[in-house]
């Protein structure tokens, strides 16, 4: 008689659905058999012809069996999946407030995920937006290229190393030419026996070419030093903007007659 008086108790659920194994499903569920209508929902799943509809509805009447069972775990998985494939699903107003509080505790929490992903994907989009290009200065460069001038604006090393060569071959080069001229003098000496001056004076000749090695490097040093000093000045993103202005001419109207105005910068 209990069984009875529940069944009779329990509303009809409806649903349209051209899927039988979710019609029969739903009047197990209606009769209390949550168990087999779990079982046939199932099967409801795998027809082959099941709309995104189709599938919503048949995970929200899971989540209606697993909260009639008190599964309330399977529930909100359910009624999550249901609301997944058609956001605008609902239970129907025959469900108990309890399973009713379930569903919409799911519903918002979606909701309040949509939510913060759209911000998300706001500020996103803002960060990777290009920037304003009217905060440019009057040379060209932005915010960017100001900041590369920074960057740019310390020690140029590669220039400096080269010349620090430079000038250390030539202190080199000067060095060995005085000991090759000490050496040279002190050869000449007429007291000094023939094997002893001969040693003096092929010494003076080995440091007489070293320092012509030496003032060769220092040469070329200073010259590659010089060269990159010039490469870097050009590269400077101000001046690489000026080289990219191009040439004008234009015909200007002045008082008591035309003149051509040819305008631009180069460099």
């Amino acid at each position: 008689m209990l069984a009875l008086a529940l069944m009779s108790a329990t509303p009809a659920l409806a649903v349209e659905s051209d899927n039988p194994m979710l019609q029969r499903g739903v009047r197990l569920i209606q009769r209390m058999e949550e168990t087999a209508g779990l079982r046939v929902l199932m099967r409801a799943l795998r027809w082959p012809q099941n709309t995104d509809r189709d599938r919503a509805l048949i995970h929200l009447y899971r989540g209606i069996a697993y909260g009639n069972m008190l599964h309330e775990q399977g529930a909100r998985r359910s009624f999550r999946q249901a609301l997944r494939f058609d956001a605008s699903v609902r239970v129907p107003g025959s469900v108990s407030p309890k399973i009713r509080a379930i569903f919409d505790a799911v519903l918002a929490a979606l909701r309040r995920a949509r939510v913060e992903g759209r911000r998300r994907a706001a500020a996103a989009a803002a960060a990777a937006a290009p920037r304003d290009r009217t905060s440019e200065t009057d040379d060209g460069a932005d915010d960017r290229g100001r900041d590369v001038s920074r960057q740019r604006s310390g020690i140029y090393w590669p220039g400096w190393i080269t010349g620090g060569v430079a000038v250390a071959a030539l202190a080199t080069a000067i060095g060995l030419g005085v000991a090759s001229r000490a050496d040279q003098s002190a050869a000449d000496d007429p007291n000094l026996p023939f094997s002893r001056a001969k040693t003096l004076v092929d010494h003076a000749e080995s440091k007489a070419l070293g320092a012509n090695v030496m003032f060769g490097v220092a040469g070329a040093a200073a010259v590659m030093s010089a060269v990159l000093f010039v490469l870097h000045y050009r590269s400077k993103p101000e001046r690489v903007a000026r080289r990219r202005r191009q040439k004008s001419a234009a015909v200007v109207p002045l008082a008591g007659g035309g003149a051509i105005a040819v305008g631009g910068f180069s460099w």
